[in-house]
C-alpha cells in the first residue's frame, strides 16, 4: 500500500493485533511466519494455541503474626516461611501474549520470632499447608523465549502455631489473602523456568520459582 494508507488506520491494526488478537500484520503468503511463531494466517486455524502444564516450584515468603497476652497486650511476630510447591495449571498463547491461571499445593516450615526487645518468643520447623491459585498475563518476547508479565493469585495458608501458656492467642491460624506478583518465564523446547516475586495483602513478601511441563 506505500503510504497510501492513512496513518490512523496502521494505528488502529498495531493495537488491534497487540491486544485483541488479531492476525499478524506482517504475515502473508510471500513473507512466511518465522520458526516457533503461531501460524495466523486466514486459513481457518485458531490465532492461539491451549495448553495444560504441569509444575513444580519452590516457595519462600515471609508474614508478620500478632501474639496477644491474657492481659490485652500485644506484641507482633514474624514468621519466615519455605517448602515445595506442586500443581499445574492451563494457558491460551497467541503470538505476542499468553492468558494464564496457575496454582499449587503447599506443605513448608516456618521460623517464627519476636521483633519487641521486652518479649522472648522462638519457634523453629512450625507447619504451614496451603494453596495458591490465580490468573495471571505475559508478553511473549524474542519469539516467546522470554515471557515477562504479572499474576493476581489469591491463596489459603495454615500454620500450626504453638502458644507460650493458657491465655496467649496468636491471630490467622488459617488465613486467605490475595496480591500481585511479578513474572519471568524463559522457555526452552518444551520447559520453562519462571520466577515470581511480589507482594500479598496483610501477609507480605512472596517468592516463588517454578518449572513448567510446557
Amino acid at each position: 500500500m506505500g503510504y497510501s494508507q492513512p496513518i490512523a488506520f496502521i494505528f488502529l491494526e498495531i493495537i488491534l493485533s497487540l491486544f485483541i488478537g488479531m492476525p499478524d500484520i506482517a504475515v502473508g503468503a510471500n513473507n512466511p511466519p518465522a520458526k516457533n511463531t503461531i501460524r495466523t494466517l486466514n486459513t481457518g486455524a485458531r490465532p492461539y494455541i491451549d495448553r495444560w502444564f504441569p509444575s513444580v516450584g519452590y516457595l519462600w515468603w515471609q508474614e508478620p503474626l500478632l501474639l496477644t497476652k491474657p492481659t490485652g497486650e500485644q506484641y507482633v511476630l514474624l514468621a519466615t516461611a519455605n517448602g515445595p510447591c506442586l500443581g499445574g495449571g492451563w494457558r491460551r498463547i497467541y503470538s505476542k501474549y499468553e492468558f494464564n491461571i496457575q496454582g499449587c499445593g503447599f506443605f513448608g516450615f516456618n521460623e517464627v520470632g519476636s521483633t519487641h526487645q521486652l518479649l522472648t518468643y522462638y519457634q523453629q520447623e512450625v507447619a504451614s499447608y496451603g494453596a495458591l491459585l490465580g490468573p495471571g498475563f505475559m508478553w511473549r518476547l524474542q519469539q516467546g523465549v522470554i515471557n515477562i508479565g504479572l499474576q493476581a493469585p489469591v491463596i489459603y495458608r495454615y500454620g500450626d502455631w504453638t502458644l507460650p501458656a493458657e491465655g496467649y492467642t496468636i491471630d490467622s491460624v488459617s488465613k486467605v489473602s490475595g496480591g500481585l506478583l511479578l513474572e519471568a518465564k524463559w522457555v526452552k523446547n518444551k520447559i520453562s523456568l519462571s520466577q515470581k516475586i511480589g507482594y500479598l495483602y496483610s501477609m507480605g513478601f512472596l517468592w516463588v520459582l517454578q518449572l513448567n511441563l510446557r
